[in-house]
């Protein structure tokens, strides 16, 4: 095969990707997270890093660590700001409203 025609094929083959369905590497559905995966994710959402979410759960930022990579990969996200966005859409987290602030802009 030629280098034209394998990056032909190579171009073919990502063009025609797709990710895989919600919990489909993990064999569970996506909303099927562990309470504390549930407080990790809440944590997500105000934008906490793990050294922080370890703090604030009483773990250390290594375990926060696997925990935001289990939400990640339980929601079939890339990355952290994904993960929190894919909740959203699955329903998991709600949108919160914007405090007042007496500012009449």
């Amino acid at each position: 095969m030629s280098a034209r025609s394998a990056r032909a094929t190579a171009r073919r083959q990502v063009s025609s990707w797709k990710p895989a369905p919600p919990g489909r590497r993990t064999g569970q559905p996506a909303h099927r997270l562990s309470p504390r995966e549930v407080e990790v994710l809440g944590l997500l959402r105000e934008g906490f890093t793990n050294t922080e979410i370890g703090r604030l759960l009483g773990i250390s930022p290594r375990t926060a660590k696997a925990h935001v990579a289990a939400v990640i990969e339980k929601l079939d996200a890339v990355d952290r700001t994904q993960a929190v966005a894919r909740a959203y859409d699955l329903g998991l987290l709600k949108a919160v409203r914007p405090v007042a602030t007496g500012d009449p802009r």
